[in-house]
């Protein structure tokens, strides 16, 4: 997992990375990068990434992914896009039960429509899977916050 990490940010500052080795987890001395015909400077800028590379903020950020996978993996809807759909259908809901109330509240305005109804589309917020899907991205959302920057 941290040669992983290493390796990404290592092929993210555009070295020419082969691969990394870490031959003792806490001995810094003993991680290298193998570069492709590496030129020294490239080999000292692996260094200065390796050396303010922080494992423990890895660790620590792995463990919350693996929670939100977690979370993810309990609830019926694991798609994020899925979810957040349903959170549109039940604003969409929202939005036509206001309409509804204008144009009734207009209607009501003519003599003999006083009492006018439109019946209202039910509150999707309430339903029982919405208020699950909530819960677990309210979860989520609090792993999130936990993560180191």
């Amino acid at each position: 997992m941290i040669a992983a990490k290493l390796d990404a940010e290592l092929r993210a500052a555009g070295l020419p990375l082969v691969s990394v080795s870490i031959g003792k987890p806490a001995d810094r001395s003993t991680w290298k990068a193998h570069l492709d015909n590496g030129t020294p400077e490239q080999y000292a800028q692996a260094q200065d990434i390796i050396d303010g590379f922080d494992a423990a903020k890895e660790e620590h950020n792995a463990a919350i992914d693996a929670q939100i996978v977690g979370v993810e993996a309990a609830n019926p809807i694991t798609h994020r896009a899925s979810r957040e759909g349903l959170y549109a259908q039940a604003l969409l809901a929202d939005m036509l039960n206001e309409t509804i109330s204008q144009i009734e509240a207009q209607i009501r305005t003519i003599q003999g429509h006083e009492a006018f109804t439109i019946q209202r589309l039910p509150d999707l917020k309430k339903n029982a899977g919405m208020v699950r899907i909530k819960t677990a991205d309210d979860a989520i959302r609090v792993l999130r916050a936990q993560r180191l920057p």
